[in-house]
């Protein structure tokens, strides 16, 4: 899997950064994801007290 971020893409990161402010956090899972690591141990976090 490759990823390629568009100037397209950017604006719109840009614009979602106002409401989600965590959005650099899941574009770097992205990245991670892309070479081929798959991150075991991540968990969701504020979930209504579930472990997800």
């Amino acid at each position: 899997m490759q990823l390629i971020q568009t100037p397209e893409f950017e604006e719109q990161v840009k614009q979602l950064r106002k409401r989600y402010r965590q959005i650099d956090k899941d574009l770097a899972l992205l990245s991670v994801l892309e070479h081929g690591v798959r991150p075991q141990d991540t968990r969701l976090q504020n979930m209504g007290g579930m472990e997800v």
